[in-house]
């Protein structure tokens, strides 16, 4: 069959279109880098604890370990409230990471995020390393603009009144107040002088109370008879001294009470109940004397009965 010259011609034009079609060849697509580091911050600027979203994106290697830098700071100018991340897939052997931290920040000033290195180790080949973005938190604070808001102009300075009643009045109110201020120490000086200071306790109550607490340690009942007669002997030397005002540091306890014993301080009912009491506290530290506790009782009733009948009398103790 016969066509028609303008026919055969189109026919011609489409059969070269279809074939050159079919013999090209797509052109090649370049590869992205093999680390890409991206970062927003939303907002840049806030108040004082007022939170901020920082979403960081990393395409690398699929199967790589990635290692973001620290953002927290100790100084709290930047605090990292919650973090998350989510991974996808994106083709020729790579993924998309996506990190969202939740910020704020407690100091005002404003506060580079990092400086440090966004790093992947693939599972073959080199360490990669971009630096991180350069995003920088503006923080401002409330109370600092609203102080400096609220500054006023200064006042000018005050002059003082030139009229002579103003230092009249002046120099009546000081009077007055230097007057009160004389009657009250004076009104109540008597009172805070005739309150005397407690007196210190006489020999005889602190010989009575060691007694007494002697007597709680229970000595007597446990048949431990030399540590109980050489506090008993301590206790009538420390009165004796007290008492008669006598010091011999050199001597030892049974000579000081035996001296005491012999001279005129002491009555001769007095001077027999110390030779006894001495006579017990010879034969417990010298012979290994084992005293029943009647004698023990006997040596505490001696010392006892020598602080209450040698202690002063009333009048003595007014003179």
């Amino acid at each position: 069959m016969n066509l028609p010259r303008p026919l055969v011609g189109l026919r011609l034009a489409a059969l070269t279109v279809l074939l050159s079609s079919g013999c090209a060849r797509e052109p090649d697509l370049e590869p992205g880098p093999p680390l890409r580091v991206s970062a927003t911050l939303t907002p840049e600027e806030l108040r004082v604890g007022d939170p901020a979203e920082l979403v960081v994106t990393v395409e690398h290697p699929e199967g790589a370990s990635l290692t973001l830098p620290d953002l927290a700071r100790d100084d709290r100018s930047i605090v990292v409230r919650d973090a998350r991340s989510q991974q996808a897939t994106i083709g020729d052997g790579r993924v998309r990471a996506t990190h969202h931290f939740a910020l704020t920040s407690f100091r005002p000033g404003s506060h580079l995020l990092s400086t440090n290195l966004v790093e992947v180790v693939p599972t073959d080949g080199e360490p990669l390393a971009e630096p991180f973005p350069e995003l920088t938190l503006t923080v401002r604070s409330l109370l600092v603009e609203e102080a400096a808001s609220e500054l006023r102009p200064p006042k000018p300075l005050a002059h003082w009144p030139r009229s002579p009643w103003f230092w009249v009045a002046g120099a009546t109110t000081a009077l007055a107040l230097i007057a009160a201020l004389l009657y009250f120490l004076f009104r109540h000086r008597p009172t805070l002088l005739q309150t005397p200071a407690p007196a210190p306790p006489r020999p005889d109550e602190v010989a009575l109370r060691r007694i007494e607490a002697l007597v709680a340690k229970h000595y007597i009942e446990d048949d431990q008879h030399e540590p109980f007669f050489v506090e008993l002997s301590d206790i009538v030397r420390h009165y004796l001294e007290d008492r008669f005002d006598l010091d011999a540091p050199e001597q030892t306890t049974e000579e000081f009470i035996r001296d005491a014993a012999r001279s005129r301080l002491l009555s001769d009912a007095h001077q027999q109940l110390t030779r006894d009491f001495l006579e017990q506290c010879d034969l417990v530290k010298f012979a290994r004397w084992t005293p029943e506790r009647s004698a023990m009782e006997a040596g505490l009733d001696a010392a006892r009965r020598l602080v209450v009948e040698t202690r002063p009398l009333p009048e003595q103790e007014a003179a």
